[in-house]
């Protein structure tokens, strides 16, 4: 179970807000596709700095708490990283908005 940590966190992390984002008083769902552009960008950056810091062991990822599935050296769980946490934040800030 602890190798599940990372992405039990992330879908923690993304549960409220994804639900919360089809009512109809929020209503954030109409802004998904400028937020996934956006996401999108920033991950053209971030991504490869991530990928680049791993490779160089500058930062590194503890294979107790994550899945064991890589993709280009970093694994699935901080790919989600990257759309579930920038989506929570930016959910939360147009609810609170």
């Amino acid at each position: 179970m602890e190798k599940y940590t990372y992405l039990l966190l992330l879908i923690f992390s993304l549960a409220v807000p994804l639900y919360r984002s089809f009512e109809t008083r929020i209503r954030f769902v109409q802004y998904w596709p400028a937020l996934f552009a956006g996401i999108g960008l920033m991950m053209l950056v971030f991504i490869p700095w991530d990928i680049v810091f791993t490779a160089n062991r500058i930062w590194w990822f503890n294979p107790d708490y994550v899945t064991g599935f890589y993709v280009f050296g970093l694994p699935f769980e901080e790919w989600l990283f990257f759309i579930v946490i920038p989506y929570c934040v930016i959910f939360s800030y147009e609810v609170i908005r």
